[in-house]
Formats: structure tokens, sequence, C-alpha cells
């Protein structure tokens, strides 16, 4: 199969093929219980994003993650304060001053 047959026949998943794709990555089992297997599981996955990219807003995505998270946000922000000297009183070391 091409990757043009691949990417049009993944795209044509309707809502239940595409959960059952999703249930059977996340089990590692078809519904009837048989184990799935590793390139059947690759080839799923390749699936699944392609359905997702055209039907689905980012935000619905598989693996979609947020434009910040919250630990990129305390991240930025230790390093914010590690690198701030606005407030940093320079002494001179001599009385009087």
């Amino acid at each position: 199969m091409t990757n043009d047959t691949f990417s049009s026949r993944a795209s044509e998943l309707d809502a239940v093929q595409y959960q059952n794709f999703l249930r059977a990555v996340e089990t590692g089992k078809w519904p009837d219980g048989k184990p799935v297997q590793d390139k059947q599981k690759a080839l799923m996955l390749q699936a699944i994003i392609i359905f997702e990219n055209q039907h689905l807003p980012p935000e619905q995505r598989s693996g979609f993650m947020p434009d910040a998270c919250a630990s990129n946000s305390q991240r930025e922000a230790a390093v914010k304060d590690k690198t701030d000297n606005s407030n940093v009183i320079i002494s001179s070391g001599k009385a009087g001053n």
C-alpha cells in the first residue's frame, strides 16, 4: 500500500473505527481480546494521527500540549529570578556607605 493510499484510507475512518483503534493501542488488545501486534500498533498510530489531523481540532488530538505548560512556566520564572539583578543591592563593604 502506498503512502497516499494509506493516508486516504486513514482519513476515511469513521468514529467507531477510530475509537476501536485508540482502545486497541491503549490496551494492547483487540475488542475480542487478541493481542495487538507491534506492526499493527504502528500502523494504527499512523492512522490515528492522520485521522485526528483531518477531523479534530488541535486541542482534542492525541499528545496535545498547550503552548505553555505549568512546568515550563515555573522553569522560566526560576530562570528569570536567577538572572534578574534589578533589585540587588551592591555594597562596597565600607562602613558608612
